[in-house]
């Protein structure tokens, strides 16, 4: 059973949109074999593809521009060498979050923070501070 009550957000290379992250991935990549740029036209298409086969929709997981959107303590860390959401989306879906709200960019760091250290260390200290009472 799900918990009735969040006290808190702990936020680990958050994706502000999975449009957007798509879009973003396709610049960074290139087609196989021939090398070269992926064309925005096949970008939609493998989109709609994404929505019709697993029924993603992409308004639904747009968080941008949504104030308040969280009401609760918030962490937020993002690698600043994230290679899959850019951290870019870290500091939008921080700036729609309410007070209390922390944003640790970690330098170097790749979008698997559970593997460094670094972030395990932040959220023990965030965890510690935030419920010390």
């Amino acid at each position: 059973m799900l918990a009735t009550r969040v006290d808190g957000v702990i936020l680990d290379a958050p994706a502000a949109s999975f449009g957007d992250v798509l879009d973003e991935a396709a610049e960074f990549r290139s087609l196989p074999v021939a090398g070269l740029d992926i064309p925005e036209s096949l970008e939609d298409v493998a989109k709609l593809f994404v929505a019709w086969r697993y029924g993603v929709d992409y308004k639904a997981v747009d968080y941008t521009d949504k104030d308040g959107l969280i009401k609760v303590p918030l962490l937020t860390l993002q690698g600043s060498a994230d290679e899959t959401v850019p951290a870019a989306h870290a500091e939008r879906l921080f700036a729609v979050a309410a007070e209390p709200r922390q944003l640790k960019m970690l330098a170097g760091g790749l979008h698997r923070l559970r593997l460094d250290e670094r972030a395990t260390k932040l959220i023990l200290e965030w965890l510690v501070n935030e419920w010390k009472d």
